[in-house]
């Protein structure tokens, strides 16, 4: 439930608020696409990154060679990253994160960076049981810190620049001049006004679908 309430569809991001050791280094070489990794550490990092080897493989596949990488335990078995990731936290029932001593010792050098064990919710005996459940997020840029000029106040700090002044040494004349301030303030007059921070960006929704099956004596 605690897990839940910090993040309903990402295990590894909800694990960073629960411990500040587990830390998590975005790939920003990869942009915004949902299906890249994060560079997972616990307690700082021991070797160069995969991201840092060759920012063009490091994708679910490549993370599994990662030397800072921590070793996952899912009900007594050695789970990928990518499992970890895709797992619907609903059906975890507790994470302890191992380190150090304790780590090697239950698991010897494979512990070398942490162990992150996981217990799930154990099936309920009896009839067979479906489960669906989606969770549909919507993400968009935030770019209220960038105050930007729009076209019309761009256009007058070029007027009160002398950028349309033929005495202010242009090797334009001053009929051309004339013409493109005019041509830009006609356009403007006419509700052209591109912001162009937000052209490479999109609002994206994300969704996320589990189908759970549980039961049986």
């Amino acid at each position: 439930d605690e897990l839940l309430q910090v993040n309903k569809t990402n295990v590894i991001q909800a694990l960073q608020a629960f411990d500040p050791s587990f830390r998590i280094g975005e790939n920003l070489a990869m942009g915004s696409d949902p299906n890249a990794l994060p560079e997972v550490s616990i307690r700082g990092n021991s070797g160069l990154g995969a991201g840092e080897l060759d920012i063009d493989v490091t994708n679910k596949a490549s993370l599994k060679n990662n030397p800072n990488l921590p070793t996952f335990i899912m009900d007594g078995f050695e789970i990928s990253v990518t499992k970890l990731y895709d797992m619907d936290p609903s059906r975890i029932e507790s994470i302890t994160i191992l380190k150090d001593a304790a780590a090697t010792a239950m698991y010897g050098s494979r512990a070398a960076n942490g162990v992150v064990v996981i217990t799930t919710v154990t099936p309920k005996p009896g009839k067979l049981n479906v489960s669906y459940s989606f969770i549909g997020e919507v993400e968009m840029p935030d770019l209220t810190d960038y105050d930007l000029l729009n076209a019309r106040e761009k256009l007058e700090l070029e007027q009160k620049a002398g950028c349309f002044d033929p005495n202010s040494g242009h090797s334009i004349n001053g009929l051309m001049l004339f013409k493109e301030y005019n041509a830009k303030l006609y356009n403007i007059q006419r509700g052209i006004d591109t912001y162009w921070l937000s052209q490479p960006l999109r609002t994206a929704f994300n969704q996320t679908h589990s189908l759970y099956v549980d039961g049986g004596s």
